[in-house]
């Protein structure tokens, strides 16, 4: 039991305070007294029934006075689509209130890795012409990189029926040749294969670095996100394009930053709770669980939603063309 702190009695020439309460009580500064259970007085303590006092103690701290308590909660967007313009990209899942929460993280999740390997993150080229700005969009679809050449001299304005087309912007110069050359040998001078060759009809910069997904488009040709050099018709890609989704980041507003984990990109940050790898082929789900269980614990808080937010490897939302997801998330509370 923690003993009171006495003050020092000292000369007053105030009136002396008389009280009706038998005997003379100490003067202190407690304002309260803090209770802490005397474990070392119950041991080989015993119950009438003979049995220990400190197995029922352990027992009651143990299952029923925990100092920490973990659960588990089920998010399934389709609990929650009831909106013509519902996404599962970006959407509030509610619950009934849970108090004291001081931890949380990702047990286990189920992404459709989207059917399209071009889509909205990723389908958009800019290039200048003498400082002028054009466009040039392809329609989301799934290509294989032979395909995706011939569709930029297939235009919507003229095939609009057409899967695999392109849109230009109003006065753009197009494109009159757009080659995959698959195998590993020299196209030109300095140039070998598993690249592509985009020939326009006019001396183009191509911006790639315009914003994520120009970055995005350069990732999937097979150039640097970077704006190219001098004007030239022809263009060369830097590298084989690459076709695939590596993953998407799932964020959670709600959550403090200290359980998160932090992403850096285009020199800014942001908190994501995990990183799913979409290591299926297209159109098929992922099932995910981390193998990082640790938990960073932070100030009590109240949690009656939790804000599902995808983005995908370039920092755009993350284009899962509607298809449902669903996510298990571990919750630690304190316990009473």
């Amino acid at each position: 039991m923690q003993s009171d702190i006495f003050l020092n009695d000292t000369d007053s020439d105030d009136d002396e305070y008389s009280s009706d309460s038998s005997g003379d009580l100490p003067k202190n500064n407690n304002i309260g007294t803090f209770y802490k259970f005397p474990k070392k007085d119950i041991v080989g303590e015993r119950f009438k029934d003979q049995s220990l006092i400190s197995d029922y103690d352990s027992v009651r701290r143990n299952l029923f006075s925990k100092q920490i308590m973990k659960g588990s909660i089920y998010i399934q967007s389709d609990t929650y689509q009831n909106t013509s313009d519902f996404t599962t990209s970006n959407y509030v899942a509610t619950f009934e209130e849970i108090k004291s929460v001081i931890g949380i993280r990702l047990k286990s999740a189920n992404i459709r890795v989207p059917q399209y390997n071009v889509n909205k993150t990723n389908n958009v080229i800019y290039y200048s012409v003498s400082g002028t700005e054009h466009s040039v969009t392809i329609n989301p679809g799934n290509y294989t990189p032979t395909e995706l050449g011939a569709a930029f001299l297939v235009k919507h304005s003229v095939s609009p029926a057409e899967s695999h087309k392109v849109t230009y912007s109003a006065g753009s110069p197009e494109f009159t040749q757009v080659t995959y050359h698959p195998a590993n040998h020299t196209i030109s001078a300095g140039e070998s294969g598993m690249i592509f060759e985009l020939v326009n009809a006019s001396s183009i910069i191509f911006l790639w670095s315009k914003n994520n997904v120009t970055k995005g488009a350069a990732r999937l040709l097979g150039f640097y996100p970077v704006d190219t050099g001098s004007p030239s018709p022809d263009h060369y890609s830097d590298k084989p394009p690459d076709f695939s989704q590596h993953f998407t980041d799932l964020f959670i507003p709600e959550i403090p930053g200290i359980a998160c984990k932090r992403s850096i990109f285009n020199g800014g940050r942001k908190d994501m709770l995990d990183r799913i790898p979409l290591t299926e082929p297209s159109g098929e789900y992922v099932h995910y669980e981390p193998d990082n269980y640790v938990t960073n614990y932070f100030t009590p808080i109240k949690l009656d939603k939790l804000t599902i937010q995808l983005f995908s490897d370039n920092n755009e939302v993350f284009d899962s063309q509607n298809t449902p997801n669903s996510f298990e998330f571990e919750i630690t509370v304190l316990g009473a």
